[in-house]
């Protein structure tokens, strides 16, 4: 009973890893989000052209026989070139895609940052009295008009 216990064991261990290495790494549409379409140029999952179906055979076929999606990706880049993957390239000109908006985003910060420190050390001015003084001309010219309506 042992042996039998063992030798299951062990066809577990062996078995295992293969079954792990057939089961599909990525799904359909997590790869779709990182594809274009090289017919119409949008997002795989937002083409419905006979090459998109194509390409979503393509990859539900590879996915199935246990490749990883950098492989899948990389197989479509062979086929098609760079411009088959969705994500900005980093280099080149690519990468000024990835700069631009970091820079203009800490230049906007920094900016804020700037304006809350003038906004903070500017002087504040006295506040207004709280009660009007009149001198006794004034007060006799207020006394007046306020009998008329008495």
């Amino acid at each position: 009973m042992r042996r039998l216990l063992a030798l299951v064991g062990l066809l577990l261990i062996v078995a295992a890893p293969a079954a792990i290495a057939a089961t599909p790494q990525f799904s359909q549409d997590e790869i779709e989000t990182e594809v274009m379409c090289p017919v119409c140029g949008t997002r795989l999952d937002l083409s419905h052209s006979p090459a998109a179906n194509q390409i979503r055979d393509f990859i539900d076929e590879k996915r199935t026989a246990g490749w990883t999606k950098e492989q899948v990706k990389a197989a479509l880049v062979a086929q098609f070139g760079q411009r088959i993957l969705a994500t900005t390239p980093t280099h080149g000109s690519g990468l000024f895609a990835w700069l631009v908006p970091l820079a203009v985003g800490i230049a906007g910060i920094a900016l804020a940052i700037g304006l809350v420190l003038v906004w903070r050390r500017r002087p504040r001015s006295e506040p207004a009295p709280s009660a009007v003084i009149l001198d006794d001309e004034s007060r006799r010219r207020v006394d007046d008009a306020l009998r008329g309506f008495d």
